[in-house]
Parts: structure tokens; C-alpha cells; sequence
């Protein structure tokens, strides 16, 4: 399900779903749905009223759902990076000019981080096989303040060789070298 356009100025690179996931997502979402109807027959046949542990199957179930049944698109164009999410409550989108962009480095999970991060979104799907790659960018916030913020998305690597062709100090940096960026930048 990878669609990839191409024109003078721009790439398009929609996510795609790796069989590998969609089997590990859907036995979750069969086992959850599988408790939570153990949990209204407990309800019911049972008399033994437990509506916590409903109200938790059901939060699970809309959560699992929901990184899904998303689906991504990333745009490049001559100005910024356009990332479009499609999900069933609707669609949002995303642009981040390339001026505003400090680094796009390799994710690396961690429990505590050098650099705060104002905000942080998961912008990939979790059907999508690819490696996910950490988008570092700065706003202007209310009050005229810089605020740094983050985005965790899975480009694939025709999109990250576009973005290195317009970017080549920026894209596929080591982590370190956007925390200097950062620091240095403060």
C-alpha cells in the first residue's frame, strides 16, 4: 500500500502496512474485544458489576483502533514538509517550514532526554514496518517565546534522501548534533 508521486518540486510519500504488524495489532484487538466480552457476560449473566474493567477494554480497544486505522502522508515540497493524518474522526495536517527544522535523526527510546520538548507527536502508523525517525523543529509560541517540538514519523528512505538533497547538514544527523544545534541556538 506505498503510493509514491513525484513532480518537479515535490515527493509523497503515503504510509504503508507491513503484514508482520497487521497480524500482532489484530490478535491484540481480538483479545481485548475477547476480555471485554467476558467482562458484559460477567455483567449480566453473572451479576457481578465491574464497570472499571469495562470502562479499561473499551479505552484499550478505541486506542488500538485508532493507531490503526490512521493513515499517513508526507509531502515535500520547495518551502516545508507537509505531514497529512487521515483517521476516522478526520483529517489533520501538519507544516513545517525547512528554516524551522534543527535536525531528523534516528529515534532512540529513552527515559530521560538532554533537550525538554515542548510538544511531541506520533505521526506514524502502527501497521507501518519502517524504522522511525525523530523530526526536531522549533515554533513561535504565544508570547513570541521559541518553543522546540518534536514529531516521530516513519519516512521511508526515498523521502529522508529528498529531504537530505534540500537539507544535508539536517537530515539523518546523529542526536548529538541536533543537541548541540539546540543548545547552541539558546
Amino acid at each position: 500500500m506505498s503510493k509514491k508521486e513525484t513532480n518537479r518540486s515535490r515527493l509523497v510519500v503515503e504510509s504503508r502496512v507491513a503484514k508482520k504488524n497487521l497480524i500482532v495489532m489484530a490478535t491484540a484487538i481480538i483479545i481485548f474485544l475477547i476480555m471485554a466480552t467476558m467482562a458484559i457476560v460477567k455483567w449480566f449473566v453473572l451479576q457481578i458489576y465491574q464497570p472499571a474493567e469495562l470502562l479499561f477494554y473499551v479505552v484499550i480497544l478505541i486506542a488500538l483502533v485508532r493507531r490503526v486505522s490512521a493513515k499517513y502522508k508526507y509531502e515535500i515540497d520547495s518551502t516545508c514538509l507537509r505531514i497529512a493524518k487521515h483517521t476516522v474522526t478526520g483529517e489533520t495536517a501538519y507544516e513545517v517550514p525547512y528554516q524551522n527544522i534543527i535536525g531528523i535523526y534516528h529515534y532512540q527510546p529513552k527515559l530521560i532526554g538532554v533537550i525538554k520538548f515542548r510538544r511531541t507527536y506520533s505521526l506514524h502508523s502502527a501497521l507501518d514496518g519502517r524504522e522511525v525517525w525523530t523530526l526536531a523543529y522549533t515554533v513561535t509560541g504565544r508570547q513570541g517565546k521559541t518553543e522546540i517540538c518534536r514529531i516521530y514519523f516513519k519516512p521511508g528512505e526515498d523521502l529522508l534522501l529528498e529531504l537530505k538533497a534540500v537539507m544535508p547538514d539536517k537530515v539523518m544527523v546523529a542526536e548529538d548534533v541536533v543537541i548541540k544545534k539546540t543548545i547552541t541556538d539558546d
